[in-house]
């Protein structure tokens, strides 16, 4: 199999595993501060992400947004609701080929060209539990939270928080949140050189009471309990799962187990996968056999979409393939998949 035919056939599951969490990221990046919300004004940085995340983990709303991913500009629409104490998220690109995404609760149905191509459980970034295990306090000493000046996004007045990190390791993020209603306008991932790597804008959104799970469907499947989420889809893990471990990470980046249960249906020569997280930004490793790679096949290989770089190099001697999927810089990829441990395999 040639390096090119590799990566074309892992390039779409991979994109599709990382889009939906880019999304949610891009919803609530600060999630790691819970949902500690005031009554009063927020007038620190914290306060205002607390109240953000509390508008947007417990508030109904719908709009439409610009999501640019570094080479192309989406216009899609969004919907979100907690109905009966579980997360209604319906993500619906306007343009071009018919793609849609659809949460409720942990179950995620993605649609691509009018078929579902992926349905695995997922926790939200919106839940409480998904990222909260991760204290404010650990995160502040590798992010610097500061407000900006007041301006204006998608017609409304908007107050502008930024966070910047401490390494070279992670990227910064910029968002801007709605002073009336603080739930989020616009969000940027920046490298801090003047590069806008991921940007995600709101044209138009609103609070909202009257959505109901009759708004939450899949376009064209009236029942997704016929097609019902397959068992390795499910956290569950792979019969053929090795030991293995990065003898490396940025600080504060932890082995993420909920995360870690994102399972996406993996190729037959995949073997395990895990994901990390700093409580704000995130990467996924895949361990796969390498054996069906034809003999010359590069040792690496990189490539890049917006803030996402997916990263794969053969290890063991070429018994393993080892991939990053995440929004890290390449140096820190390279430094994460070269220090993975696996096992020799068994002739």
């Amino acid at each position: 199999m040639s390096v090119d035919r590799y990566m074309e056939e892992k390039k779409p599951k991979l994109l599709r595993h990382t889009f939906s969490s880019t999304v949610a990221l891009a919803l609530l990046v600060m999630s790691v501060y819970g949902h500690g919300g005031t009554k009063d004004s927020p007038k620190t940085a914290e306060e205002w992400l607390g109240a953000m995340i509390s508008t947007m983990s417990s508030s109904s709303y719908k709009g439409k947004y610009v999501y640019f991913d570094g080479t192309q500009l989406r216009p899609v629409s969004l919907k979100y609701a907690n109905i009966g104490g579980v997360s209604h998220e319906l993500i619906m690109h306007l343009e071009g080929v018919e793609s849609e995404i659809l949460r409720i609760g942990n179950e995620v149905t993605c649609l691509h060209d009018g078929k579902i191509v992926d349905r695995f459980t997922q926790p939200s970034a919106l839940s409480t539990s998904a990222l909260r295990g991760f204290a404010s306090s650990n995160m502040l000493k590798h992010y610097k939270a500061s407000l900006g000046k007041s301006t204006r996004v998608a017609g409304k007045k908007a107050m502008h928080i930024s966070l910047m990190p401490k390494d070279k390791y992670r990227y910064g993020y910029h968002v801007w949140v709605d002073r009336g209603t603080y739930l989020l306008l616009k969000s940027v991932l920046s490298t801090g050189e003047q590069e806008d790597m991921e940007v995600f804008e709101f044209i138009d959104i609103s609070l909202t009471d009257d959505l109901t799970a009759l708004d939450f469907k899949i376009s064209g499947v009236d029942d997704l309990n016929s097609d019902p989420i397959p068992e390795n889809s499910k956290g569950q893990n792979s019969p053929n799962q090795v030991n293995w471990e990065p003898t490396w990470l940025p600080d504060g980046f932890m082995h993420h187990k909920i995360l870690s249960q994102a399972r996406v249906q993996q190729p037959a020569n995949s073997l395990d996968m895990r994901s990390y997280s700093d409580g704000i930004s995130s990467f996924s490793l895949f361990i796969s056999m390498a054996e069906e790679l034809a003999l010359d096949a590069k040792d690496e290989m990189a490539m890049k979409r917006g803030a996402t770089f997916i990263y794969s190099k053969l290890v063991n001697n070429k018994q393993y393939r080892v991939t990053f999927v995440g929004e890290l810089p390449l140096a820190a990829a390279r430094r994460i998949v070269g220090s993975v441990e696996l096992p020799a395999t068994q002739h």
